[in-house]
Formats: C-alpha cells, structure tokens, sequence
C-alpha cells in the first residue's frame, strides 16, 4: 500500500510539491530498508546498477566543465538519489519476486490520481473538455502520461486476467485524464501501447494472414472510437492539439507555438553538442545557453538532445546503455510470450519513442520503470547476474 501511495505521490507532486515527495520517499525508503534488515534481504548488484552508477558519476565530474556547476551538482544530486531508490527497491522487490505489484501500483495510483484531480479542480473543470488541465498542480503533460501508463497497465490487467468489467470501470477516469491533460504524448503512448499489446497477443506467423486481417480490424476500431470520442466531446482540445501534430508531420502547416518551439530547442541543442560533442556543457546547463535563441530557461523537452547537449556522446551513451540492457534481457523472454515481459518491453519501448518530446533521464516515474523492467529481467536468474550483499553486514 505504501507503495501505491509512493506512485500516487510522484504522479500528482513530483514538479509542484517536492517537499510531500520528499518526505513520502522518506517513509517509503526507510520502511523497505527496515523491512530488509529484519528479513535479511541483501542487495543486489549487477551490470545495470554498474552501468547507472557510470552515468550518475559523468554528472558529478560535469561540474568542473560546466559554467553553472550548481545546475549540474543539483541535477547530480537527484540523480543520485535515483540510483540509491533504484538500488534498494529492485533489491526488495527482486527478492520478494513480486513484479505484479508494479501492475497493482500503476494501477490504483492512476485511478487515485484522477480522484484527486476532482477533487482539487471540481466536477465541472474536470469534465470541461474544451478546456486543457491547468499546470498549476502539476505539469499538465506528466499526469497525461502518467495516465496513459497506468491505463495501458488497465489494458494487460484485463487481457491476462479477463476481468473486463473490473478494469474497463478502472480504465474511464485513466482516459478522462488523458483526453482532459491534452497531452500529445500521452495520446501517442496509450495508442502505440495499445497496438504493440495486439502484436504482442495475437501475433503468429504460422497464421499471419490471420493475424494482419485482426491487425487491420484493430486499427479500424480504433481510428472509429477516436472519431467517436470527437463527436462525443465536440471541441475538446486533445483532439485539437493532435491533430495540429499530424498536419505539421503531413506537410508542414498547421504548426502551433508549442510545436514551433520545441523545434527551436532541438535546434539550439544540437548546436551545443557540436560545440562540445565529448563531454557536453554540463548537466543542466542547457537551459543557460537556449536562451540565446530567444526561448526562456529551461531543459530542452527532447531526451536524446537534452542528454547529447548536456553530457556529451559519453553521458548519452551511458544512459541508454541502461535501455539497450533491458530490451536486450527482455527479448528472449518476449519470444518466449511472457506476458509481464511484453508489459516491460512495451514500457522501455514507449519511453524511448516519448524520449524524443520529453526529457526523462531525471524522472522518478523513469526510475521505478526501471526497477520494473529489472525486477522482470532477472525473475527467474537470481544469481546469475547478480552480486548479492547482506545489508547488515
């Protein structure tokens, strides 16, 4: 439950509210490290641990190079906190070999996420479609997403348990949320989540006629309810905002603000990692020079140029070390139709496509998807990948 509250917490306060985030890491953390010294749990090490820990240390030593080392130490900071999150969580949960309580978690925080949502904003401001969720709680792109992860969550709950019933009602208000964040990427998310599930599912090359005749049927479905839900909730603002991203893609028009400078950003950031392709600027400092191209402070809304920018072809390399890690553990397991496995896989391959209109290297939510993709990974290899040492020693 504890747990649960910890998910819910990152989902609603994670930008707005650190210090109830802060303070619920606390519990959290010292419940888990309690519980593992009273049930001598060791902790687990391995490759993936090595690997993040690298990544954790080029952000410290960007320090000396960076021209703000207090951006690049604080982001260091956080990003230390990560791997010390990471490190003891995968090492209780690996233990207990409880990955379903990942499902569970995504799950309720999602569905008490949106009760919060009602809560603080209202009825009416909630089912106010036409109208996008205002940031003033929390970004309003990070509930989407959330959202949209915690209904894909609904989705394999459903397909591996049948209980349609009891998710479809879970599944509404995760939607609702959806549809009401306006998130872009939280529509791509849930649409590309959904259809990797049927490839996943119903995939099958001795039948793959079959199988692209369901495909096909699947993709009608769903471009139906899309314009459903259009015709239901007539100028709801998600509808807008994606539909601007596809005429932009199509031929170039239709290009909103938002659009135009996220744009700008990847420009300005592929231009500090040419000035400084090894290394990079420092952690955190591109939000210092993007002002130069008339975009106010801030990071650079693209993972892969944020990280290339920042920390270099060393720090980029590092972290989707940690990707490719994962999908290349994952895969066999995929092949093999385990069904938690799939979930991972999809999760890593999801974040990767959203990487390109978020920057999620210092994300709690990236962290404890880690630490589920590694939970799956290594659930049936206790000690082939890793080096185990008692916490009390």
């Amino acid at each position: 439950m504890l747990f649960i509250i910890y998910i819910f917490t990152i989902n609603v306060f994670a930008s707005t509210n650190t210090h109830i985030l802060k303070t619920m890491y606390v519990i959290v953390f010292a419940f888990i490290v309690l519980n593992m010294i009273l049930t001598k749990i060791p902790i687990h090490l391995g490759v993936f641990i090595f690997i993040l820990l690298a990544f954790v240390l080029i952000n410290f030593l960007s320090t000396y190079w960076s021209l703000e080392p207090n951006y690049a130490f604080i982001r260091s900071i956080t990003l230390m906190q990560m791997l010390i999150m990471l490190t003891i969580f995968y090492s209780y949960f690996h233990y207990t070999k409880d990955e379903e309580v990942f499902i569970n978690a995504f799950i309720l925080s999602g569905f008490a996420t949106y009760g919060y949502l009602v809560y603080y904003y209202g009825i009416d401001e909630m089912f106010n479609f036409s109208k996008r969720l205002p940031s003033d709680l929390m970004n309003s792109n990070l509930i989407g997403m959330n959202a949209a992860f915690s209904a894909l969550s609904c989705i394999y709950a459903v397909l591996k348990s049948k209980k349609i019933v009891k998710y479809f009602i879970l599944l509404i208000p995760m939607l609702a949320v959806i549809f009401k964040s306006a998130s872009r990427k939280a529509l791509i998310c849930l649409v590309l989540g959904a259809i990797f599930y049927i490839l996943f599912y119903i995939w099958d090359t001795k039948k793959l006629m079959s199988t692209i005749i369901k495909i096909f049927v699947f993709i009608i479905i769903l471009v139906v309810a899309i314009n459903i839900a259009n015709i239901i909730l007539p100028n709801n603002i998600a509808y807008t905002r994606f539909n601007s991203m596809i005429s932009y893609i199509d031929d170039g028009t239709d290009i909103d603000t938002s659009t135009y400078i996220r744009m700008r950003m990847i420009e300005a950031g592929l231009d500090m990692f040419i000035n400084s392709p090894i290394v990079g600027i420092g952690a955190d400092n591109p939000k210092i020079y993007v002002t130069n191209y008339g975009i106010r402070s801030t990071y650079l809304h693209n993972n892969y140029v944020e990280l290339l920018a920042g920390l270099g072809i060393i720090g980029f390399t590092l972290y989707y070390s940690l990707y490719i890690y994962l999908i290349v553990k994952v895969w066999p397991m995929v092949k093999k139709k385990d069904a938690l496995a799939g979930f991972a896989f999809i999760i890593m391959i999801l974040n990767l496509i959203l990487d390109y209109g978020a920057v999620s290297y210092f994300s709690y939510m990236t962290y404890i998807y880690f630490i589920f993709a590694l939970c799956v990974v290594t659930k049936d290899n206790a000690n082939q990948y890793n080096i185990s040492y008692d916490i009390i020693e």
